[in-house]
């Protein structure tokens, strides 16, 4: 008889963990990595500089919210378009450009 595994939210939250590592550094051609700590919280917010969230629904349900400081959200924004084949001379070099957000927000839907 085959044993059903128990998945515990820690194994989801490291599943969620190193599927943002890996899109984002497929998307940047760098090694982007996670912190070693992750919170489950009951409260969430958007916080400054930049700020990224995607629900998902399945087995599970959820809302997911990065945050990234500007320089964070600029960096991931240029390795990403430079990565593309971009020239620098063409990419937005502000995190509140419009370009920086329809970027950031598609590397988040491609969890």
């Amino acid at each position: 008889m085959k044993k059903n595994k128990i998945v515990t939210t820690e194994d989801i939250l490291l599943k969620l963990c190193q599927s943002v590592s890996g899109v984002l550094s497929s998307a940047t051609d760098s090694n982007v990595s996670y912190s070693a700590m992750v919170q489950k919280i009951n409260k969430t917010s958007l916080k400054p500089d930049f700020g990224c969230f995607v629900l998902f629904d399945g087995g599970f349900s959820g809302l997911v919210v990065i945050n990234f400081t500007a320089k964070a959200a600029l960096e991931l924004y240029t390795k990403y378009m430079q990565h593309m084949g971009f020239p620098p001379e063409e990419l937005a070099i502000a995190h509140t450009s419009d370009e920086v957000g329809d970027v950031l927000g598609e590397l988040m839907n491609q969890l």
